[in-house]
């Protein structure tokens, strides 16, 4: 179906709004769904429940969520939100489509589309080849769709989604029972995971292990009687066995004691005298699988691929043999999957992903792999055992963390959460507060410009993440950015002179000229990179580890010359030479090019890649991580105090000008447990 909207020409079976002037946009499938249900319902006012159950069909959703969709459309279709000329909003009622729609037949649509090209090509010769190769194009985009169709049928998609929490906190964590009874799960509360289980029949909820400090992830037993799960403090790492009869704890135990710093989770095998966790040795090492027996307590490390970056952390156990899946990532970060037969320790590389993918899971008949999609990680992928095909079976509009298999045999749960991040300008002297970069998304890593009048973020306003700068004078913001991928990204820093925005992804450095507006990638090996920094507007300083040592290398981007700088493990250059900082491999602060020792400075975050702290003349302030989250401290050089100035919602990263701190921290966070129906 065509449909004439004012200046455009719309084509359903495309996804195509084509302009008069012969532009083309595709749109992306939720964009194309609400503009199709738009020209079938025009000048009605629809609210916000009917959007839900015609275009999202009742799928789980949030408010923020239809909000970025129709600021998307209006996007698209260059409307004006005060002026529209296409979306209107009418307050607490819902939207009208207001545009004259009109229902095109194929032939005089395909006429006027070729009237315009026509008319926006000088040369006729041209013209008649653009017309043979769009012939072709259309006959080979008939003959894909025929295969595609044939193929997609085979294809298990999710036609059905239910909430099995709806607390209003942070749920997350899932786990079912394998008789399908029960839920266990972690939930924010007081800024601390705590562990709880619900009797999906009856819907009674009751918390488990009562610990202090933060429970979870949790895992059943094959007979559905048993829990492990892990609980952490400032202090302390332990794993613990709990004997349920219902949801009343009949016994709870200590298990196994992990090092301090260590976040790893345990599963049950088939055996439930036997269990397999992770662990490592403290804070910024890599994890380790392990098998724990607890008829004779005794632990044995697994069979397992080379340790990069956080090594062997995620794994899952196979629904009906003693495999366990494990996910690698190597040096570059890419993902690697491999099969680990607990009956011969035989260990197979399945396959790799040249992509930053999370969460891998064997799917229920075990003959394939479930994993959640790049950043902003709001898709589930079917992968075939050996990674040659693969399949989206469902797309969402939040965020997908901590896939399950649901033990029927074809469903699965999931926490599906909705996080908003601000960024707001908090003025040290009079104390107050104002948000100055404010969306219904991610806005994050607020990086100040050295002459104090902007501001560079990373954005998902667009759909994706992109670099934006905003002019803290005018209250502007623009895209500086215009990827043609998803990226993920951990730090931005300017040059000394404004000219230059370096940007650190994955494992990519990008470096981006801003009155250009030109985006370039350095000529660099993929790798693991923490902590970049200008050393001047041509050199670049960043981490890398080098034979299990982290250690300063720099990067020339006139010549592409790279040289190892220093043996400390990390560093963050100044315009001022004293305000630069560094790290040694044990957490110990230093300063200035002769690398005074800083003392005073206690539960430095090392969360991220980026710097957690920076100096200004006899102040350093830095993020500590504390059990009610990350505060930012201020430090005296001369008095050796530390001094809390600021305390948030889980603030993550900051920066600092002329007695301003420019904080991200969350703004809003909701997370519930999802149960998805797959045929």
């Amino acid at each position: 179906m065509r449909w004439k909207l004012g200046c455009y020409t719309y084509c359903e079976t495309k996804r195509e709004l084509i302009k008069e002037d012969g532009t083309v946009t595709e749109l992306e499938p939720l964009l194309a769904e609400l503009l199709s249900y738009f020209c079938r319902n025009p000048d009605i006012v629809i609210s916000r429940n009917q959007l839900m159950e015609e275009v999202w069909q009742s799928r789980i959703i949030t408010d923020n969520a239809i909000n970025r969709v129709i600021a998307n459309l209006r996007k698209a279709l260059q409307d004006d939100v005060k002026s529209p000329s296409f979306i209107a909003t009418f307050p607490r009622k819902g939207y009208k489509f207001v545009a004259v729609v009109e229902e095109c037949d194929e032939a005089s649509a395909q006429s006027e589309t070729t009237n315009t090209l026509i008319a926006s090509k000088k040369n006729s010769h041209i013209f008649r080849v653009l017309t043979v190769v769009l012939g072709l194009f259309c006959i080979a985009l008939l003959s894909l769709y025929i295969l595609d169709t044939d193929s997609t049928d085979k294809v298990p998609k999710v036609v059905l989604s239910e909430a099995l929490t709806r607390d209003g906190e942070q749920e997350v964590l899932p786990s079912v029972s394998p008789n399908g009874r029960f839920l266990a799960y972690s939930k924010l509360v007081n800024g601390n995971l705590k562990l709880f289980v619900k009797d999906l029949h009856s819907q009674k909820i009751e918390e488990v292990g009562r610990q202090k400090g933060g429970s979870g992830p949790a895992s059943w037993s094959m007979d559905s009687k048993e829990l492990v799960y892990l609980n952490t403090t400032d202090n302390s790492c332990i794993y613990y066995r709990v004997i349920l009869d219902g949801l009343e704890v009949v016994r709870s135990e200590p298990i196994h004691t992990c090092p301090v710093g260590s976040f790893g989770k345990m599963l049950f095998t088939h055996d439930n005298n036997r269990l397999i966790y992770t662990e490592n040795t403290g804070p910024n090492t890599p994890y380790s699988i392990y098998e724990l027996n607890l008829t004779t307590s005794v632990s044995k490390r697994l069979p397992q691929p080379e340790l990069n970056i956080q090594g062997n952390f995620q794994f899952d156990l196979h629904p009906q043999n003693n495999e366990v899946l494990i996910s690698s990532p190597n040096d570059r970060q890419w993902l690697g999957l491999y099969s680990l037969d607990l009956s011969t320790n035989q260990l197979s590389a399945l396959f790799k992903l040249n992509k930053y993918a999370c969460c891998a899971i064997w799917n229920h008949k075990g003959d394939g792999i479930i994993l959640v999609g790049e950043p902003p990680s709001e898709q589930l992928l079917s992968y075939t055992r050996n990674g040659q095909q693969s399949n989206v079976i469902y797309q969402v509009t939040h965020s997908i963390s901590h896939p399950a298999r649901f033990p029927n045999g074809k469903d699965y749960v999931y926490s599906g959460g909705i996080v908003n991040r601000d960024i707001s300008a908090y003025n040290l002297e009079n104390k107050r507060k104002r948000i100055i970069v404010n969306t219904s998304v991610k806005d994050q890593l607020p990086s100040i410009s050295n002459d104090a009048n902007k501001i560079a973020y990373v954005s998902l306003e667009s759909g994706v993440q992109e670099i934006w700068i905003r002019n803290l004078s005018t209250s502007q913001s623009r895209k500086l950015t215009e990827f043609n991928k998803k990226m993920h990204f951990f730090d931005i820093k300017w040059s000394p002179d404004d000219q230059f925005i370096a940007a650190l992804s994955v494992n990519e450095m990008y470096l981006i000229d801003i009155e250009q507006e030109r985006v370039s990638k350095l000529d660099m090996p993929e790798q693991d990179m923490r902590y970049i920094s200008f050393i001047t507007p041509t050199k670049l300083s960043y981490s890398v580890k080098r034979e299990d040592a982290w250690v300063i290398e720099s990067y020339d981007t006139n010549s592409g010359e790279i040289e190892q700088i220093s043996d400390f493990a990390a560093v963050s250059h100044a315009r001022n030479s004293e305000d630069t900082l560094w790290l040694d491999g044990k957490g110990g602060v230093f300063f200035g090019m002769d690398a005074t020792k800083v003392e005073g400075i206690e539960n430095l975050s090392n969360k991220g890649r980026n710097f957690k702290l920076l100096k200004q003349g006899e102040h350093i302030f830095y993020l500590s991580n504390e059990s009610d989250g990350q505060n930012l401290y201020q430090h005296n050089l001369s008095s050796g105090l530390s001094v809390m100035v600021y305390s948030g919602t889980d603030v993550s990263n900051f920066t600092y000008s002329n007695g301003v701190l420019f904080i991200e921290e969350e703004s809003a966070f909701s997370a519930d447990i999802i149960k998805i129906t797959v045929h």
